[in-house]
């Protein structure tokens, strides 16, 4: 599977923060107006230890937080692994491995892990160093992974990679298309030679291997293990 899209990445977060921005700026109008009074949550430390005291507006972090959470959540689980930025970049999340769709547990681990750490460093104080090093150490993640994971794609065993589709060539040349996370219709024959989307490897239906996956027989790639389609 093609995992090297670091770039492309990048460019969805920028697609899905803009989106953000200006949803959570609405939200947080719409409750000033009703005059909600938000508060900053900010840490301290002195000679008696650390604690935290109310200042101005730390509900807006938290606030921002939570849609941010919700949005990438919902949109991965509902959407094959895709928010509108991915869809944009053309990538997408699957599960590591078997290249098939994620679920909502991993949906929500991902967000869980990539929301917390910007929550803590908007927060400031002990709470934005913690965040602080929680970013960097994410940064690291997808540097040394060969797979390019960050923290939250190695807890919920998921990786991002090119969104494209699985072309299958007939015995009479005749060409389907099919998205490999979309667990595509099994072909016709065993002697359908197939070329595998992301590592780019031929050959025919009879060498890939069957594995079940959530109670479906899909099958892999004998090269990279993406799914090349469904196994009667």
């Amino acid at each position: 599977m093609n995992t090297d899209v670091v770039m492309r990445r990048i460019g969805a977060v920028i697609v899905d923060g803009l989106i953000l921005f200006v949803v959570s700026a609405v939200v947080l109008g719409l409750l000033s107006v009703l005059g909600l009074d938000v508060w900053d949550f900010d840490s301290y430390s002195n000679d008696n230890g650390w604690g935290f005291e109310a200042t101005d507006t730390w509900m807006s972090s938290i606030l921002t937080g939570l849609i941010g959470f919700g949005y990438k959540a919902y949109q991965e689980a509902k959407y094959g692994g895709q928010t509108i930025g991915k869809r944009a970049l053309g990538i997408r999340v699957v599960q590591e491995g078997s290249g098939l769709p994620i679920n909502s547990d991993a949906a929500m681990t991902r967000a869980a892990m990539w929301q917390i750490p910007f929550v803590l460093s908007s927060i400031g104080g002990f709470f934005g160093l913690a965040g602080s090093l929680w970013l960097i150490a994410g940064l690291i993640s997808v540097a040394a992974s060969p797979l390019r994971q960050r923290l939250g794609d190695r807890v919920a065993h998921t990786v991002v990679i090119r969104d494209q589709p699985v072309v299958q060539t007939g015995p009479q040349g005749h060409l389907s298309v099919a998205a490999p996370s979309s667990s595509p219709s099994a072909p016709a024959s065993l002697a359908t030679m197939v070329q595998c989307a992301y590592c780019r490897d031929r050959f025919t239906l009879n060498l890939a291997e069957i594995k079940v996956v959530d109670g479906q027989s899909v099958r892999l790639c004998p090269n990279c293990g993406a799914p090349v389609g469904s196994a009667p």
